[in-house]
């Protein structure tokens, strides 16, 4: 007994390894229980000695027997097991119940002959789980591979299973993933809501439905976004109220990001595609402008031809066709083509290292930014944001038509880059836009500039997002390729706040299944990271005292962080500085701030009613957090806040334990 009271000082769950009739009724196993044992574990071999070294089961074997002349010695060993793990089980309830249904937990395993067949072995696991009907039973699973499918399908249906057989990191890997994948597709578990980095999916023709949007939100996402180059109004009007819809249903906080199309500079409308071969010259003209030679398009932007000079480079249809300017007049380009490809309507086109002199906001962007007002959009992403006026220009459009939504920046190309501070200090969050950017600067530095742009967030107390290209094969592929995933994991190692898909779910075939894949991915990679947090800015006493109460939540294994925030500035302060264990739970009373808490990492957004005793509000967090799983007895909890009154006045840190 000594030996366990140690271990329990040392928060360790006690369990045997071993059952009978004899210590059940023997009242040894209640003395076990009080004394510190809060699990038990059996297996057939276990029953088989209990029954052939006492004759304490012969009554009950001789009673089978006579109601059942042609039972077999399977069932016999079944029905036996059953009433005891079923007697076990209710001896521990008690512990189940006091430890918010943590421990406790008596375990029954499946016929070892059905090991390699994972249908027949879900069909027992269920037919035991209803036969002993208690819910603290844990139907055990051998570990192999149709163990592990098993696992999978049992988790997802909700029943509550452990593994045996796992003798090497490899089988526990494998049996990790199971449950993992199992606990993503029962919308009854949070699970998603314990992973740190947030993702972003992108909503169009193939996620244009209530069935995929309430999938993709249980799967694990965090933020939906509208893409505004292609989005038309009327669908905007009609997927917002489905999207809150559906967050409702899952019980979760989901953001809205609306992405605006920004200046872009494109060609014009031509009758038939232009097929360029390497040495060929090609026109670029001012619209209403004359072509004066068979291979000419127009193109949108009248300052193009004050901002460009000979020699400069055009890239067109990102990046497939490459243009050497020869020739530059009031209303013309004429350039050489580098490289072969075809020249069609409406293609984007990028100038790498030239300052381009377009507006912040075109018409267009202001129209459907306040339509993202009247709306109540989250986020409004900038695209091809180059300075920071850009982004001041925006919020006093957002401000002034009465939107709350936070601004985020996108970095797309090299005057952005060197701006890249300013834009960072001017915006809420900023995203690495890949797709663009990569084109504006040698390939061979983009993962450079990608590491550059969240250093620096991370270090300036900005939220920062890295996105397009993530899983691009999966447009056409169930599973992704090695080089992307390994692209996803640098972002979670570079510790991002979230990554978001583009194609992947907005046209792609298989929508789900990318951020199914993307969430185990990030998940499994969180563990360590760049650390730039300790090169994190704190400039003033309140950024002081959270890395005060950060530092305390490290130091501390599996202790949690709370904080109830008005308007989310201290639940981002405490995400910023990367705790390196900690996940953080944000109460708040609004809506929307807790939805722009849905791009923070490693913060779950939870509503809260804040009264005038701050110690009554404390303790309803901790119930909830209890009542959610995220908490349980004996855990010790970190409490910051900007909003109670009493002893929780500001720039305080409390610690408590939960009881």
């Amino acid at each position: 007994m000594k030996n366990i009271e140690i271990l329990k000082q040392n928060k360790q769950s006690i369990w045997i390894d071993y059952i009978s009739k004899d210590i059940i009724e023997s009242g040894e196993l209640k003395s076990l229980i009080d004394n510190g044992i809060s699990g038990l574990t059996s297996n057939p071999s276990i029953f088989e000695k209990a029954i052939s070294t006492s004759d304490s089961y012969d009554e009950d074997i001789e009673i089978l027997v006579k109601n059942n002349p042609n039972i077999s010695l399977y069932q016999i060993l079944e029905e036996i097991s059953v009433k005891d793990i079923k007697n076990a089980a209710d001896l521990l309830l008690p512990k189940y119940e006091s430890s918010s249904k943590l421990d406790g937990y008596a375990s029954i395993e499946v016929s070892p002959y059905l090991a390699y067949n994972a249908d027949k072995t879900i069909d027992q696991a269920i037919h035991l789980r209803n036969k002993i009907n208690m819910p603290n039973v844990l139907i055990k699973v051998p570990a192999t591979r149709e163990g592990v499918v098993a696992v999978e399908t049992l988790t997802e249906m909700g029943i509550k299973t452990n593994a045996t057989l796992m003798f090497n990191q490899s089988h526990y890997t494998d049996v990790s993933e199971s449950f993992i994948r199992g606990a993503i597709k029962n919308s009854s578990i949070d699970y998603m809501l314990m992973r740190k980095t947030k993702i972003i999916s992108t909503l169009g023709p193939a996620s244009d439905s209530d069935e995929v949007i309430g999938n993709l939100i249980k799967s694990g996402t965090n933020v939906f976004r509208l893409n505004m180059s292609h989005a038309k109004h009327e669908w905007v009007k009609d997927i917002i109220p489905r999207i809150r819809s559906a967050s409702d249903q899952a019980g979760r906080f989901v953001g809205i990001l609306m992405d605006l199309q920004g200046p872009s500079i494109r060609t014009g409308e031509l009758s038939s595609p232009i097929e360029l071969v390497k040495g060929d010259m090609c026109e670029l003209r001012l619209d209403g402008g004359a072509p004066t030679i068979d291979q000419s398009t127009t193109v949108n932007y009248p300052g193009l031809f004050e901002d460009i000079s000979v020699g400069d480079t055009v890239l067109v249809d990102n990046g497939v066709i490459h243009l050497k300017v020869e020739d530059v007049s009031k209303e013309r380009i004429h350039c050489s083509a580098l490289t072969d490809g075809t020249l069609g309507s409406r293609r984007h086109i990028n100038l790498p290292g030239i300052n381009v002199r377009l507006p912040g906001l075109t018409d267009k962007d202001k129209k459907d930014a306040a339509l993202g007002g009247d709306l109540g959009v989250d986020f409004v992403a900038l695209s091809f944001a180059r300075e920071s006026s850009h982004l001041e220009d925006l919020r006093v459009f957002l401000e002034s038509d009465g939107s709350r939504a936070q601004i985020v920046a996108k970095i797309e190309d090299q005057q952005a880059i060197k701006n890249l501070d300013d834009i960072i200090l001017a915006s809420d969050v900023v995203m690495v836009a890949r797709g663009d950017l990569g084109i504006e600067v040698n390939i061979e530095e983009l993962p450079i500039v990608q590491r550059r742009i969240v250093r620096k967030c991370i270090q300036l107390g900005k939220r920062v997002i890295v996105a397009t290209h993530m899983l691009e094969s999966m447009l056409d592929n169930p599973l992704p390729t090695r080089a992307e995933v390994t692209d996803v994991a640098n972002a979670v190692y570079e510790e991002a706040d979230s990554v978001m898909l583009s194609g992947e779910t907005s046209v792609g075939q298989y929508p789900v299944k990318s951020v199914e894949v993307l969430s185990r991915i990030t998940s499994r990679n969180e563990s360590g990271g760049a650390n730039f947090a300790d090169f994190a800015s704190l400039k003033t006493n309140k950024q002081k005292t959270v890395k005060a109460a950060v530092v305390l939540a490290d130091s501390i294994p599996g202790c949690k962080i709370a904080v109830f925030t008005k308007r989310g500035v201290m639940a981002n302060y405490i995400s910023n500085l990367r705790p390196s264990d900690s996940m953080i739970y944000a109460f708040s009373e609004d809506d929307q701030i807790l939805r722009h808490l849905c791009l923070s990492r490693a913060v779950t957004p939870l509503k809260a009613k804040f009264t005038n005793d701050s110690e009554e509000t404390v303790a309803r967090g901790i119930e909830e957090l209890k009542r959610r799983g995220f908490a349980a007895p004996g855990d010790s909890v970190v409490i910051l806040s900007d909003v109670l009154g009493g002893e929780f006045v500001q720039d305080s840190i409390h610690l408590r334990e939960v009881e």
